[in-house]
């Protein structure tokens, strides 16, 4: 086994989980049970290192072995890089979703895949499955050309229309009669400052 090559290891590593699963064949009301068992084991990869596999996960390779046969457990090959983290048969599901309701949002899409047990809990992540479906052309965000209006500074368009004011913070008057704080006003239109010295608001 040490000459196949890395995909076959693999895919026979998940055949190797699931037909203890086949073997079982357990009934209606314990198959739940079953798969909480093997997810509870530590198996073993050929390269010797021990690893332990999620129930979902089990199930979701019985799912694919049944419907598919062995080859559907080997990882196919990725032409888009950056996007090896989900299997190609999961992004092309995620499609059909996107194309049969363009306004689902991602996070929709990957609550219906794992209700319907599509894929695992956990293993879509948005960002991820947003390169997917936008490599794809089903996820563009829309550009929207900016209104000059919307990125011009505002002002108000005549005097007093428009008064911005600080109350705590003005400046100490330096009359010793009347040890008050003022408070500041400036208008908006002409940048011009008032200060009424004679106010208290502490």
């Amino acid at each position: 086994m040490d000459d196949l090559d890395p995909v076959t290891q693999k895919a026979l590593f998940r055949f190797q989980v699931i037909s203890a699963y086949l073997v079982a064949a357990p009934p209606p009301g314990q198959r739940t049970k079953t798969l909480g068992e093997l997810a509870a084991k530590t198996w073993m990869l050929l390269s010797g290192e021990m690893l332990t596999v999620q129930a979902e996960t089990i199930r979701y390779w019985l799912r694919i072995y049944r419907t598919r046969g062995f080859e559907a457990l080997k990882d196919k090959p990725r032409a888009d890089i950056g996007i090896r983290a989900i299997p190609e048969e999961l992004v092309k599901e995620a499609c059909k979703l996107k194309l049969q309701v363009p306004e689902r949002s991602i996070e929709r899409i990957i609550t219906i895949m794992e209700n319907m047990q599509i894929a695992p809990p956990g293993l879509l992540r948005k960002s991820t499955l947003h390169r997917g479906l936008e490599a794809r052309g089903l996820s563009k965000r829309k550009l929207v050309v900016a209104d000059r209006k919307d990125l011009d500074r505002f002002q108000a368009d005549y005097a007093n229309d428009l008064w911005q004011a600080d109350m705590l913070q003005g400046p100490w008057p330096p009359d010793p009669d009347r040890p008050h704080q003022s408070n500041l006003g400036q208008s908006d239109q002409t940048r011009k400052s008032s200060c009424n010295p004679e106010q208290d608001f502490s």
